[in-house]
């Protein structure tokens, strides 16, 4: 055996050193080039692939895009993010193919990408990453821009997410198109997003091609320049008849007339002929219909509502004597004016006249809760009227607890969040998935979510940021409304604390603080790691990471497709919640991370250390040989 070991040759000391300096680099590879999207970007997209002139418009084609967890095939693997730029690596050709992608989610439907271009490509990141578009240069539309339309098949998992017309109520419009070829000239055409809020129905009338009538799905609405905004739109016939399927366009809302000039693109990008909302290839001049008078009994009521629910919150305006609620469940856009406040029941019932953006007229009654300075919520009663009645405010309206929770968008306080250091705890119903959750102990109101592999903390699969508006105790529960900061929209968790804050039990409770699931049973167990004070000194100044999440522009809204009137309300708890075929009553508190659980054979997720153990074996191989040489 001894002459044997003298025998190992130069090849096998050099085969050993290439297996050694292979594993080595995998191990490298794996601990510094992962990354994931957030699960609002994944899912199936449709991209315009060409345009070409047709009678009437563009005959556009398209082509799938899926933005899978880690990854946009064909494009490559996300390798590592920054703000909203991506490098992506492709080594599926044999060479690395690496590019950087700067990508914004402008609404749940609608996906912006800008990029060098599809034709090139670099061998390594730092070449890569040189030309990451900066947030100016994506504004003066120095690079290629790729607009990603969620794709929509009715009855499947892949529907868009329902979003709210930015456009609602009733319209007159004038119309024209191709630089004049195509005319309404007298305002005989009507508008709307009636019955369905989530959804455009056009009737073009008197104009100087046939009648026709035409139903867009509102796909979402996005800032603009100049105080204008973008719009995109889903043709919803089978046979658009030459126009583009998706569309995209600006509008602008005059405050001091009502009206609205819209101007569209000739496909499905926002740049082929379209400069402002009055210039595009497709432009509409929207006059609003004129309102009916007030009863007089309206007119005549000194009403006002409390001082401390004015103004502006999430979906809710309060101005003096009147309030307008976009709901987002309904879909329906509502005015109210308040008539009288009731004394018989709750002071803070309050009976009101309201109209929908379709007309519709009712008297109801509204209760309101002040749960925070910067949190409320209410209650509309279940039975609305034609006519007035003062018993529109008994208990009998109000049969359960489905409050709507409403964050104020305009603080007038700051509110600390309940627990106050580092805590950790494993996510119910998974395996191998930790979470951690911590507070900036400097900033009081802030609070850091993430979701890791428990063997391997550094592999993140989900980050979150939270500012937390105000909280409040119902029967030994504690809930806490917050507001994301990592992107749009509001969040409300339930829980308990526990052992002078030593450990607790939280449970998200949908975008409306929903009651009846106790933490305790429902909910994830976290302990606390360090408090506070050894966290950030009296000096501590916390700095941010330089690599962050990911944002867009508009608030999320539920999901589904165009919503039938009186309708039952959709269960208000997060979809992730539910399976395809499980819907459980009662849940257990889980991420929104999108990410399947680690598969222990894949090498994404086997333990780092175990990649140390064997460059450590191969190095002891190579010290055996020459000691045995």
């Amino acid at each position: 055996m001894k002459k044997l070991n003298h025998m190992i040759s130069l090849k096998d000391i050099v085969y050993n050193v290439k297996v050694c300096a292979f594993l080595f680099m995998f191990y490298i590879e794996s601990v510094s080039s992962i990354c994931y999207f957030p699960i609002e970007f994944q899912g199936t997209f449709l991209t315009q692939t060409q345009a070409s002139a047709a009678y009437g418009g563009h005959t556009v084609t398209y082509s799938e895009i899926t933005v899978e967890v880690d990854s946009i095939p064909p494009w490559g693997r996300c390798h590592r993010r920054r703000g909203n730029n991506v490098i992506l690596k492709d080594s599926t050709g044999g060479e690395d193919c690496i590019r950087c992608f700067h990508i914004t989610l402008k609404s749940l439907n609608v996906i912006q990408i800008h990029t060098e271009g599809l034709a090139r490509c670099y061998t390594n990141e730092e070449a890569a990453r040189a030309t990451c578009p900066d947030e100016r240069a994506v504004l003066e539309r120095r690079f290629k821009e790729i607009l990603l339309f969620r794709k929509h098949e009715p009855g499947t998992m892949m529907t868009v997410e329902d979003l709210f017309c930015p456009i609602s109520g009733r319209f007159r419009f004038t119309y024209t198109a191709n630089h004049g070829e195509f005319q309404c000239e007298q305002p005989f055409s009507e508008i709307s997003n009636c019955p369905n809020g989530n959804g455009l129905n056009v009737r073009f009338r008197q104009c100087a091609f046939p009648d026709m009538s035409i139903q867009f799905l509102c796909l979402g609405d996005w800032a603009g320049l100049n105080g204008e905004r973008y719009i995109a739109l889903m043709d919803l016939r089978d046979e658009p008849q030459a126009r583009p399927k998706y569309r995209c366009g600006l509008y602008r809302k005059d405050k001091a007339t009502g009206r609205v000039y819209v101007s569209l693109a000739s496909d499905s990008t926002c740049i082929n002929q379209l400069t402002s909302a009055t210039v595009g290839y497709e432009s509409l001049v929207l006059s609003p219909l004129p309102d009916r008078s007030l009863p007089a009994q309206v007119e005549a009521a000194h009403c006002r509502f409390p001082e401390w629910s004015q103004g502006q919150w999430e979906h809710l305006v309060v101005n003096g004597n009147s309030f307008q609620f976009r709901d987002h469940t309904l879909f329906q856009d509502i005015t109210g004016r308040c008539i009288l406040r009731e004394n018989t029941t709750p002071n803070d019932r309050f009976i009101v006249y309201t109209v929908t953006q379709c007309g519709e007229e009712s008297y109801n009654c509204i209760w309101l809760q002040r749960r925070a300075p910067n949190v409320m919520e209410f209650q509309l009663g279940v039975e609305p009227s034609t006519t007035y009645s003062e018993s529109l405010c008994h208990d009998q309206q109000f049969p359960g607890e489905a409050w709507i929770t409403e964050g104020r968008l305009h603080k007038i306080q700051i509110a600390a969040c309940p627990i106050m250091g580092d805590y950790t705890g494993e996510v119910p119903g998974t395996h191998g998935l930790c979470a951690k959750v911590s507070s900036d102990c400097n900033n009081p109101d802030i609070m850091f979510y993430t979701v890791s592999n428990c063997e391997e903390r550094g592999h993140v699969y989900e980050e979150r940021e939270y500012r937390c508006l105000g909280s409040w105790e119902e029967d030994g529960v504690l809930f806490t409304y917050t507001q994301r900061r990592d992107m749009d929209g509001f969040q409300c968790f339930s829980g308990k604390v526990l052992r002078n804050g030593e450990e607790a039990f939280i449970k998200e409770a949908g975008d409306s603080c929903i009651r009846g699931e106790d933490p305790l049973i429902y909910g994830m167990k976290i302990i606390k790691q360090s408090s506070c004070p050894q966290l950030a000194p009296a000096n501590f100044v916390p700095m941010r990471p330089p690599w962050k999440p990911m944002t867009y522009a508009p608030p999320p809204m539920p999901t589904g497709v165009p919503k039938l009137p009186n309708r039952p309300s959709p269960s208000r708890d997060p979809y992730w919640y539910h399976t395809a075929t499980e819907q459980p009553t009662t849940k257990p508190w889980k991420p929104i991370t999108g990410r399947p659980r680690p598969n222990p054979a894949s090498a994404s997720s086997r333990p780092y250390h175990s990649y140390i153990l064997q460059c450590a074996l191969c190095i002891l191989l190579l010290l055996l040989t020459f000691s045995h040489r």
